[in-house]
């Protein structure tokens, strides 16, 4: 999906907990924000790339993909350090993705992509904005008043299948991607993303993408709850 690259900050890479399903519950909870607020979420898009038809409803994201990929993103009204995930919800439709050969070859699609948005060392450079996509442009001016830049952007994956489960990578297209192949659904369709940092990631905001534009899957996915778990 990421077909323009992009210049991203140079952080330490950390090393995630491996992925794996637990009532949250058992967390050590400071403060749990509740993050599905409609207004709060902007869509986004990417160049040559249909749009998915998103909408809110009872509560919920419901997210429908044909052959599309755009993301959501939630900018902060300040910084949050964030240390764990809960999304909870299900996938219908032509879910079952192709299975690649290796995780850095087409079709890089995934059901859900949920990311956290680093709070960066600078700005983008004249130079550097003329090449940069319109998505990191407007992550980069709602986010001014907040942050320091962007720097990377951490995502972790609901993927279509358990092969790559607990596999890390930078994406191949796109280096400001650091990426963990999380979980996939139950047969069901339904998924639980468990997310656990050793250390809080200082974040400006959330990115949220349903694709399926390589893999030319048509597929309906609902978040029914997503929540954040941020360090005092």
């Amino acid at each position: 999906t990421f077909l323009l690259g992009f210049f991203g900050d140079v952080v330490e890479r950390r090393e995630y907990r491996k992925g794996f399903l637990m009532p949250f519950s058992f967390l050590l909870l400071s403060t749990l924000l509740a993050i599905l607020t409609p207004s709060d979420w902007q869509s986004l898009s990417f160049e040559r790339v249909p749009a998915n038809e998103v909408s809110f409803q009872d509560g919920s994201l419901e997210i429908k993909v044909t052959e599309s990929a755009s993301p959501l993103v939630n900018v902060f009204s300040r910084r949050q350090a964030i240390r764990a995930i809960l999304v909870k919800g299900s996938v219908s439709g032509q879910w079952q993705l192709p299975t690649m050969e290796s995780w850095d070859k087409s079709p890089d699609d995934a059901l859900l992509r949920i990311g956290l948005i680093e709070n960066g060392t600078r700005r983008l450079n004249a130079l550097e904005r003329m090449a940069a996509p319109s998505w990191i442009k407007e992550i980069e001016m709602q986010s001014q008043g907040i942050s320091d830049g962007i720097g990377k952007i951490h995502c972790f994956h609901l993927m279509p299948d358990e092969k790559w489960i607990g596999e890390t990578r930078e994406n191949p297209n796109s280096a400001i991607f650091l990426e963990t192949a999380l979980t996939a659904p139950s047969e069901d369709g339904r998924f639980e993303m468990v997310i656990e940092l050793d250390v809080p990631v200082d974040t400006v905001g959330l990115w949220l993408l349903a694709d399926g534009d390589d893999s030319q899957a048509a597929f309906s996915l609902e978040v029914e709850s997503l929540e954040v778990e941020v360090a005092p």
